[in-house]
């Protein structure tokens, strides 16, 4: 995933200095698509990161068996 979003934002990045209005417009909507995965990328990892802390506090918890 963190290599398509590379690909959205540098995509989009070459096309906003491209000469065509239209390839400038799709340009900022990948930049936008590109910003929007990084959100979901983000809360992604803080998801697991949660779920892991959990699970170790529960083996704590519990004890060796």
């Amino acid at each position: 995933m963190a290599v398509q979003i590379l690909f959205f934002l540098i995509l989009g990045m070459i096309g906003m200095f491209g000469s065509n209005k239209y390839l400038q417009e799709l340009s900022f909507g990948l930049i936008s698509l590109g910003v929007g995965y990084i959100g979901v990328l983000k809360a992604a990892i803080e998801m697991a990161d949660y779920q892991r802390k959990k699970q170790l506090a529960n083996k704590f918890i519990s004890g060796p068996n």
